[in-house]
C-alpha cells in the first residue's frame, strides 16, 4: 500500500525537505512532474533555502548563483566546452563552457529528459555524479538539480540511460490542491478563484485535455491573476485562454454563485443564509470563501460585537458540514491569526471552542 502511494508522487510540502536534504548531502536530484506543477518554483526555492542555510553557517550573506541549463536547447559543446590545441605543450586543452560558475552555484537542468541526445547524456554523466566538466571540477559546494516531465501526456521525452538515471536521487512531484490553495492564499490570489479550486479540487487543478490551454497549477495562477475585468464575456475569454473553454465555463458558473452572496448583509445585519445538509457544495464553498474574505478585511476591533456574534453563528451553522467548518477555520486563521481572539468574546463561542480545537488539530496533523 505504501509503495502505491509513493508511486503517485509527493506533494510540494512532502518533497521539498527531502530534496533539500539530498542536495545538502552532495547528491544530485532528479524531480519529475506534470507540466506546470511547480518544479521550477521549487528549484528556485531550494536554491534560496540553501543560500540562507550557508549564510547562517558562515555568519554573512553568501552569493549562490542560480544557473539555468536547458540541454534540449543547447549543443553538446555548449554544455561541455570546446577542445583546443595548445601549441606550446602539444596537447589538447578543454575550454570551459560559458555557463561554468566561478563560485559555488545551484545548477538547475531544466527539461532534462526532453530530446536529450546520447552526446548530451555523455556530458551529464560527469556533471551529475562527479560534479565536473572534463578536467574542471565545479566550485566546492555546487549542487545539481534536474527537472523533467513524465513519459505521458503527449510530452516529448527521451529515454535516459540507466547508468545516468542511477546517479540521481529520484522524486516525483504531484499536483496538490491543498498545497496550491495555501500557496495561492500567500500570494493573494482572488478568493473567488481559490473557492472555485477548493470546490472542484483535483479536476480543476490539473487536467490535460489535449487542448492548447488546459488546467495546471501554473495556468490556474495565470487565470486567477488575469481575470480582473468586470465584463463577464472578457473575463471568460481571458480565463479560457489559460485553462480552456470547458473549465472557464465551470469557473464562471461558480462565480455566479459567489457574487450573489452578500457578505455585508450577513455580517452587518446578521442575516445568515439557510444552510442544510442538502445545501449545494458550490454554494457552501462560495459562502465560506466570501465570508472569510470579508472578515479578513476588518480589524479585530471591528469584528467585536454583532460581527463577531454573526461569525460565531455562521461557524456553528457549518456543523452540518464539518469539512467546510474545518476549511473555514484554517482560512480564517491563515488570513488573520488574531481573529479567533475577537470571537472568543462571544459567549456562544465557548460551546464550539472544543470542536474548533479538534478541527484545527486534525487539519494540522501530517498525512498518512
Amino acid at each position: 500500500m505504501a509503495s502505491a502511494v509513493l508511486n503517485e508522487g509527493l506533494t510540494y510540502k512532502e518533497l521539498f525537505p527531502l530534496a533539500l536534504h539530498a542536495l545538502l548531502k552532495g547528491y544530485s536530484v532528479f524531480i519529475k512532474g506534470k507540466p506546470g506543477c511547480g518544479k521550477s518554483t521549487m528549484a528556485r526555492e531550494l536554491a534560496a533555502e540553501i543560500r540562507n542555510i550557508r549564510s547562517k553557517e558562515r555568519g554573512r550573506e553568501v552569493n549562490f548563483p542560480y544557473i539555468d541549463l536547458r540541454p534540449s536547447q543547447m549543443e553538446p559543446s555548449e554544455l561541455a566546452g570546446l577542445p583546443y590545441p595548445d601549441k606550446d605543450t602539444g596537447r589538447v586543452i578543454q575550454f570551459l563552457p560559458a555557463w561554468f560558475p566561478s563560485e559555488a552555484a545551484f545548477i538547475c537542468i531544466e527539461e532534462f529528459n526532453a530530446a536529450v541526445t546520447k552526446l548530451h547524456q555523455a556530458v551529464m554523466f560527469q556533471l551529475v555524479w562527479d560534479k565536473r566538466i572534463g578536467p574542471h571540477p565545479l566550485p566546492e559546494g555546487s549542487v545539481v538539480l534536474a527537472l523533467g516531465n513524465p513519459e505521458e501526456d503527449n510530452i516529448i521525452v527521451s529515454p535516459i540511460a540507466a547508468p545516468l538515471n542511477n546517479r540521481f536521487v529520484h522524486f516525483t512531484l504531484r499536483p496538490d490542491v491543498d498545497g496550491w490553495l495555501e500557496w495561492a492564499e500567500e500570494q493573494g490570489l482572488p478568493s473567488d478563484y481559490r473557492g472555485y479550486i477548493a470546490f472542484m479540487r483535483d479536476e480543476a487543478l490539473y487536467k490535460n485535455t489535449g487542448e492548447d490551454a488546459f488546467p495546471t497549477p501554473r495556468s490556474n495562477e495565470m487565470a486567477a491573476r488575469i481575470n480582473g475585468v468586470p465584463d463577464a464575456t472578457k473575463k471568460r475569454r481571458l480565463v479560457a485562454g489559460c485553462i480552456g473553454d470547458a473549465y472557464a465555463a465551470k469557473y464562471m458558473a461558480f462565480i455566479e454563485v459567489y457574487k450573489d452572496i452578500n457578505t455585508r448583509t450577513i455580517f452587518e445585519k446578521g442575516e445568515i443564509p439557510q444552510i442544510t445538509v442538502r445545501s449545494e457544495p458550490s454554494f457552501l464553498y462560495a459562502l465560506m470563501y466570501a465570508s472569510v474574505n470579508y472578515l479578513s478585511g476588518l480589524t479585530p476591533a471591528k469584528v467585536k460585537g454583532n460581527v463577531a456574534e454573526t461569525a460565531v453563528r455562521l461557524l456553528s451553522t457549518y456543523k452540518v458540514h464539518p469539512e467546510y467548518q474545518t476549511t473555514f477555520i484554517k482560512l480564517l486563521v491563515s488570513r488573520k491569526a488574531k481573529m479567533l481572539d475577537a470571537l472568543r468574546g462571544v459567549p456562544e463561542f465557548k460551546e464550539i471552542a472544543p470542536k474548533i480545537a479538534d478541527l484545527m488539530a486534525a487539519a494540522t496533523e501530517p498525512a498518512g
